[in-house]
């Protein structure tokens, strides 16, 4: 599995055309791009193995394999400091992942705000295919 820059952004204007690719792009604050060699030392690896890998989703992204010995496997990515996204106005939080594996998979990403209160998405995802997940962030700060 593939995430291309986890935790992708936090869009904060209305977009007029919603195909409008430019707008989308000027839309998004970048929160992560994987540049660095090393992983984030705010992202934890739990039951899993994590990596950066280049020349994929449009540059670099963070290859996690799973664990198939666990019930749960995965990554927890938390900043020291919490973000605060009120001042964005309606905003989400959003992030790509491709499954790179020969079967199908389940995915579920959990996102805690404050008060512990989680939002939860579980989507299936297809041998080789690229999904995008959104998290509306308005009113979960």
């Amino acid at each position: 599995m593939l995430l291309s820059l986890l935790l992708g952004g936090c869009q904060s204007k209305k977009i007029e055309n919603p195909s409008d690719s430019n707008a989308l792009t000027k839309a998004k604050i970048l929160i992560h791009d994987f540049s660095e060699p090393t992983l984030p030392e705010h992202l934890k690896e739990l039951n899993a193995k994590a990596s950066i890998v280049e020349q994929v989703l449009d540059g670099k992204a963070l290859k996690i394999k799973f664990s198939t010995k666990h019930s749960n496997s995965g990554i927890e990515f938390k900043p020291n400091i919490p973000w605060s996204t009120v001042s964005l106005g309606n905003n989400a939080f959003m992030f790509e992942a491709k499954n790179t594996g020969e079967h199908s998979i389940m995915l579920t990403a959990n996102i805690t705000g404050e008060g512990n209160r989680t939002q939860r998405r579980t989507v299936a995802v297809d041998a080789g295919e690229t999904i995008t997940l959104f998290f509306e962030l308005k009113g979960f700060e």
